[in-house]
Order: structure tokens, then sequence, then C-alpha cells
């Protein structure tokens, strides 16, 4: 089975416990739901051409079918080249789901972050021994699609996590006490002035590169075509031609100037207690949480991503389904991921 691109998403000092790839028919939902689907809109389109208008067969009703098993056929390639890229890992300390070589996708989140966990079986997934387990966070959560033996599959995580917890507060008990005498001997210094250590200073700060502004800028490029296309039916005489020229053009001009504003005014600071994003010209943004909130981190890379060597950063925080910080257009975003997990264990030990 092949492995997901690239394959050193773990942390240095990370070894599997386990790893797996998704079972070739945790599809077959997928795929019959699709097949219905397509098959009552073929045959509903050709039974309408049929009895109304069978003068159009050749123009609508067949080009409706050949469209919907087209479409079956595809959907078909693409969601067993899922399978084929799916890759599950369990660690000491998060699991991982990581799929696509075109589009990569790397989901993770670290235990203390998970509040339950589901298993889900198809009538499909009782035949043949497959399921879906799904770590619940508070934030997106994450769902293992297809993994054999899901209950025990579940229960290797259920032990990772207790371990995880077990020396987390084995860990953070000595700090806890260390912590309460600081504050002690604070009380008693009131003019002492706190020290500002490590944490506030930037671990890593950085902008959108330019290829992902050339990238986002495409879409102008595209539109400033299509306004040439209109422009040379504008100079026959359409003045219709002429007013969507004009309106592409103004389209386009905003495109660039919103990409042109995004690459050169945004920034993005990794810190030793949080993340930061300041963006905007005319009116400034800045978004930032601390890692005590964060409940996933994830890495996302399109096919033109990958090709230009850039990606963004998704991180998730408790009590909101939408993310409030990405980082967009990041070189290296795996890297920029590993300092912030980094971030986050330091974080967590000093708690």
């Amino acid at each position: 089975m092949p492995r997901p691109l690239p394959v050193d998403y773990l942390q240095e000092d990370e070894e599997a416990l386990h790893e797996s790839g998704r079972h070739p028919l945790s599809v077959l939902d997928e795929l019959l739901g699709m097949f219905v689907l397509l098959a009552v809109l073929a045959a509903g389109t050709a039974w309408a051409v049929l009895r109304f208008l069978p003068q159009l067969w050749l123009y609508l009703g067949l080009p409706v079918v050949v469209a919907a098993g087209v479409g079956f056929v595809l959907f078909l390639v693409a969601s067993v080249w899922r399978v084929q890229t799916s890759h599950y890992v369990v660690t000491p300390e998060r699991t991982y789901k990581a799929y696509g070589r075109i589009r990569f996708n790397l989901l993770q989140t670290t235990y203390d972050k998970v509040t339950d966990l589901h298993v889900r079986q198809s009538v499909f997934g009782r035949l043949w021994g497959f399921g879906t387990v799904r770590l619940e966070t508070a934030g997106t959560g994450i769902a293992l699609e297809g993994v054999r033996d899901p209950f025990g599959y579940k229960q290797r995580i259920e032990d990772a996590r207790s371990r995880f917890i077990h020396a987390l507060v084995a860990e953070h008990a000595p700090s806890v006490a260390r912590r309460r005498a600081r504050e002690a001997t604070a009380s008693t210094e009131p003019d002492a002035e706190a020290s500002p250590g490590p944490e506030r200073g930037d671990l890593w700060s950085g902008n959108p590169t330019l290829a992902s502004f050339l990238a986002n800028g495409a879409r102008a490029l595209v539109a400033v075509f299509v306004a040439l296309v209109f422009a040379v039916g504008g100079a026959f005489g359409e003045s219709r031609f002429l007013l969507a020229t004009g309106g592409l053009l103004v389209y386009a001009g905003l495109v660039l100037a919103s990409a042109w504003i995004r690459y050169r005014y945004t920034r993005y600071h990794v810190e030793g207690r949080g993340v930061v994003v300041t963006a905007g010209w005319l009116t400034r943004r800045r978004v930032e949480t601390t890692y005590d909130k964060v409940t996933d981190v994830t890495v996302y890379q399109g096919l033109l991503a990958r090709m230009l060597g850039y990606g963004n950063i998704t991180i998730n925080t408790a009590g909101s389904n939408q993310a409030p910080v990405v980082f967009q257009g990041l070189k290296d975003p795996e890297g920029v991921k590993a300092i912030i997990d980094d971030a986050r264990r330091r974080r967590e030990g000093r708690a």
C-alpha cells in the first residue's frame, strides 16, 4: 500500500505505536450512494426526453446519460486513490491522519484535546470487519475511515491516551508545586517585575511566499483573458460584450490588489505562549491564540501549492468549529508545524 507524501510528518523523537491504512471496501457506501444518485438522474432525464422531447435525445438526453457514467467512473477512481493514499498513525502523544499525494492533507490531535472516541460501522463494515473511528475534540475532530478492527483500533488509542494523560499529570505535579511557591513568593514582593522569559519572544516569524501571491493572482489573469475574449466580441459591435469586459477587468484588479495586500501586509508569528497573525493595510487585524486552547493543527497543500512549494496551516481551538488562526502561503509548512508542536509541548510541560 503506498504511503502519502511526505512520509516524515512525525516529530523527531516520536515513534509509531501503530500504523494502518484504509480498508479497500470502505468506499462501498459512498459508491453505492453516488451510483443511485447518478442512475436516478440519468434514468429520469432519459425518460423525460424520450417521453416529451424525443427529437432532443442526441442533444440533451444522451449527453446527460454519458456525463453520469463518466462522473461515476471519475468518482470511483478518486475513491480508490484516496483509499490507497490514506495512512493513519497512533503515537504515544497524538494520532495522525494523512491522505492524498497530488493534494496532501495532514490532520492530527494530541490526546489531552480528545474528549470522546466513537466507532461507527455500516452494513458493509459489519460484514467485512472495518469501520470509522472518530476522535472528538472541542474543534473539528478527526475521523479515521475504513479502519480494520475499529474496536481494537479504538482500544489502542484509548491505551495510548491513558498513558499520555498519566504521564502528563505526573510531569505537571512538580511544576504545579513550584508555581504555587513562586506565586507565594511574588505575593510578598509586589514591586518585583515579572521576567519576560523566552515565552515572550518569537520562535518563528514569516509571511506568505511570493509563489502564493502568484497563485492567487492567477485568477486575475484568467479574468483578464476572458475580458480580452469579450473585448474582441465588442469590437464587432456587441456593446454588451464591452460592458462585460469592463466588469471582468475591475474584478481582476480587485483580485490582484487583494492578493498583493495579503502578501505584502500579512505577518505570522509563533511565540512561546501562542500563535499570532497580523494582517491588513488601511485597517489592521490581529488574531492570536494560546497553546492551551489549540485542539488541532492541520497542514494542507493543493496541487499548485505542492508544485510551487508552499502550503497552509489551520489551527483550530476549543469552542469554535471554524479555525480562528490560519497561516496561508507558507514556505515549508511542515517545518513550521513542527515548531508549533514543539512549542505546545514545552508550554504544556511548564503549565
